[in-house]
């Protein structure tokens, strides 16, 4: 990522208007990464190594959301 941590990322992503669901995905997880990862929006935190369907799962919960305020914002936006 180019000087960047995969954090610094995730914070950057509001500030260029870009909303979307992020899973943190670390070999060398700890409590206080976790907390501010979550802190800056992240929808899971999931340490390596992990069984492919917690990833699945944590990849549902993080989609369905975003799909919900989607579908919210285009209609709001077929309203004006």
């Amino acid at each position: 990522m180019s000087g960047s941590s995969g954090l610094e990322c995730q914070q950057a992503l509001p500030r260029m208007e870009i909303f979307i669901p992020v899973i943190v995905v670390t070999a060398n997880g700890d409590v206080p990464t976790s907390v501010r990862a979550k802190k800056a929006g992240a929808m899971e935190f999931l340490i390596k190594p992990f069984h492919d369907q917690e990833r699945l799962d944590a990849t549902n919960r993080g989609v369905s959301p975003h799909r919900a305020r989607r579908k919210i914002e285009a209609v709001r936006k077929a309203l004006r």
